[in-house]
Formats: structure tokens, C-alpha cells, sequence
């Protein structure tokens, strides 16, 4: 009987202890909050998702994202899986792929960390094959060493031959994208990098003490690219449906029946990285006009 007392204290210490160290493990707790809210909120997301996404991959989604980036746990569980839901809407996968991102960022307005998705310039490319109009498209950047022509107007004209005959082709000056149709028709657009930059100056919100952090430092060429594309989008014949989905980038959505909302300014002051309010969390980049 002491032996029996003795073994069910044993066991009680253990599961003690194993609850203790999932309290205290940031992702574990993270986990257990993010399943709970799905599960609470699983009708209303059922009812959003595509049909060919079910429920239970979404959670798992989230649960890889989670696991990938560990800033993401310790952001607002709600603005996490609706993201991940946003991405699911779009039928893009957040990820290396370069689809879709999850991007955890301070939001000074909330005070505290959320989770803004973003679609990817590849993400941008596959919704543009999915309005069945577009035969073909190209998004590239021009070096200095590559033979390039622009001429927009009438007679225009778009002409690139990459220099592949040296190893330095040196830095990219300009960045296009070109589309073909399947009419026959034809579509494309140029900015230099100087405008690049100025963009991004003016519209990135990605930064830290006025320097420019995140996406735009950690990946120049994928946002370069992203941003000419969105560019162009400006003034081609899209349908309602893909306005609204190319609006979707760079939101954050709080509730899963309300509208995704576009952050306010969210660079980061000095005094609350020093209390610690922030510490390891990566800014947001917009991107956008």
C-alpha cells in the first residue's frame, strides 16, 4: 500500500513537472492557445476556407510556421491563424517558396506583437495565370553588363540579352516585368532601381531608428521585383475578384468575419526596445502605396 502511495506521487510529480515545462516552453504554450482558439472558432473558418483546403490543414500549416519562425510565437494567436488563413484563401503556401509570408511585426498602435501576411512576387505571378488570360510572363532584373531596351508608346519595344559571357555582370540597374497574353496582346513595365529605392524609402515601414530592416534588407531583389509587378497591376484590365485579392497584401486581419486592415506606422523607438517590449521582433515591411 506505501509502495502503491508512494508510486502515485511519483506520478503526480511527473505530471507536475511536464505541465510546468509546457507553461514555461513559448511554442508549446503557443500551440495549446493556437488550438484552442481554432477550435473555438472553427465553424466561422470553415465557412471562409476553399474547398480544397480542410480545417485541419490549416492548423497544420500554422503549426509549421510556428516551428519555422520562432517570432511568430510569441505574436497574437488570432492575427497568426487568420493570416494563415488568408493564405489558404488565395490557394498560396507561406513559406520558402516565396508564395506568401507571415510576417510577425510591433504594432505600436496595439501594443503588441501581431502577424501581417504578405504575398510574394511568385504569389503575384500565380494569380495572374489563374485569370486565364495570360499566356506567359517574365520578371527579371537587368545588370549593368546586359543589353537593354525600353520604348514605351506606340512602336514600343522591350529588348533584353543577358550578358552570360562574363562572371560579373555587375549590380542591377532596373528591374521589368513583361506579359503576354493569350490574345496576342502584349504588356510591360520598367522601373530603374533608383526609383526602386525611392519606393521603397517613401512607403516602407519596416524600420528601426529611420534604418530600413526586414524584407527589403533581408531579400532586395524578391521585393524589387514584387513592387514592379504591383506596379503594373495598377493598369491592367483585372477582374473585381483579383483586385480584392491583390488587396490583401500587407494586411492584418483580427477577427475572421472583418475585412484584413493595413497597419499604421510601426517604427519601432528606442525607449521601448530598451524595456524590452520588442526585443527580437521583426519589423513589417509594406511596400505598397
Amino acid at each position: 500500500m506505501a509502495n502503491q502511495q508512494s508510486g502515485n506521487g511519483n506520478a503526480n510529480k511527473i505530471k507536475q513537472k511536464l505541465a510546468q515545462k509546457a507553461e514555461t516552453n513559448p511554442e508549446r504554450k503557443n500551440q495549446l492557445s493556437l488550438q484552442d482558439y481554432f477550435e473555438r472558432m472553427r465553424p466561422q473558418i470553415e465557412k471562409l476556407l476553399p474547398k480544397q483546403v480542410s480545417a485541419k490543414q490549416l492548423l497544420q500549416i500554422a503549426y509549421t510556421q510556428v516551428r519555422k519562425n520562432p517570432k511568430l510565437q510569441q505574436a497574437d494567436i488570432r492575427t497568426l491563424l487568420l493570416a494563415v488563413m488568408q493564405a489558404a484563401e488565395l490557394g498560396l503556401k507561406p513559406g520558402v517558396l516565396g508564395e506568401a509570408y507571415l510576417i510577425p511585426f510591433y504594432n505600436s498602435r496595439t501594443g503588441q506583437l501581431e502577424v501581417e501576411f504578405q504575398i510574394g512576387y511568385k504569389g503575384f505571378i500565380q494569380l495572374l495565370y489563374r485569370t486565364g488570360q495570360v499566356a506567359s510572363i517574365t520578371v527579371q532584373g537587368v545588370y549593368e553588363a546586359d543589353d537593354f531596351e525600353a520604348v514605351y508608346g506606340s512602336n514600343q519595344l522591350l529588348y533584353h540579352k543577358p550578358n552570360l559571357d562574363t562572371e560579373d555582370r555587375g549590380r542591377v540597374t532596373k528591374y521589368y516585368i513583361y506579359i503576354r497574353f493569350k490574345d496576342g496582346s502584349e504588356s510591360f513595365e520598367v522601373m530603374s532601381r533608383k526609383q526602386i529605392e525611392n519606393h521603397m524609402r517613401r512607403f516602407t515601414r519596416s524600420k528601426y531608428e529611420g534604418e530600413i530592416i526586414g524584407p527589403w534588407k533581408e531579400d532586395f531583389d524578391a521585393m524589387a521585383k514584387k513592387t514592379v509587378i504591383k506596379q503594373h497591376l495598377k493598369y491592367l484590365p483585372l477582374s473585381s475578384e483579383i483586385r480584392e485579392q491583390v488587396d490583401m497584401d500587407e494586411t492584418v486581419r483580427h477577427e475572421v468575419e472583418e475585412e484584413p486592415e493595413r497597419t499604421d506606422i510601426i517604427d519601432v523607438p528606442a525607449s521601448e526596445q530598451e524595456n524590452g517590449k520588442n526585443d527580437e521582433q521583426e519589423e513589417k515591411d509594406d511596400g505598397s502605396e
